[in-house]
């Protein structure tokens, strides 16, 4: 085991502001691994993508119910709407995210046990993506972890992103986080 490594890391995370709540200890690979696996399957497959709608219109009401209808067999695929309201989406020019009104955040997970289904269930999860876009019921942007690597994640920030690459590049010059939001280094 490696513990020399992982505490030079975590001190390097420490020692970027007040840590509140630290609950990391040393844990060896199989205790992690057993932890994790009383949690998920032993193999999934998955394919998450996400966009922002402004509003649940008739046309995104088609595509869900398209969707839905079309779900593969054998999957736990499944769309998550996520209402984007309150102080979030409040006009606010010091605030990472571009989109700032009210809005839905579609959340499209295709997800199977089966090898054999992956590529039915990413079809699935891409094409649901795709006629949100395609219809014009998409709005710039979607979550940043959930974007696909082709998308543009300058996209979510809008106004803001010079300033957060400007702020990544003073506060983790030594790029701790560098799979955060890898675009902006």
């Amino acid at each position: 085991m490696d513990f020399e490594k992982g505490e030079e890391f975590l001190s390097r995370i420490r020692s970027l502001g007040t840590v509140l709540l630290d609950t990391v200890s040393r844990t060896s690979a199989a205790e992690y691994l057993s932890a994790v696996r009383s949690l998920v399957a032993d193999t999934t497959f998955s394919r998450v993508q996400s966009c922002h709608i402004d509003r649940l219109s008739i046309a995104a009401i088609d595509i869900l119910v398209e969707s839905t209808a079309e779900l593969p067999e054998d999957s736990t695929c499944m769309i998550n709407l996520h209402g984007c309201h309150g102080k979030g989406a409040q006009p606010d020019n010091t605030a990472c995210f571009g989109k700032r009104t009210q809005h839905i955040l579609v959340e499209i997970i295709g997800t199977t046990l089966l090898e054999t289904n992956q590529d039915v269930v990413y079809a699935w999860a891409t094409r649901t993506h795709q006629e949100f876009k395609r219809r014009g019921v998409a709005t710039k942007g979607g979550y940043p972890n959930l974007m696909r690597p082709e998308e543009s994640v300058q996209d979510c920030f809008g106004i803001s992103w010079d300033r957060l690459k400007a702020l990544k590049a003073k506060l983790d010059s030594d790029n701790v986080f560098s799979n955060a939001v890898p675009s902006l280094v």
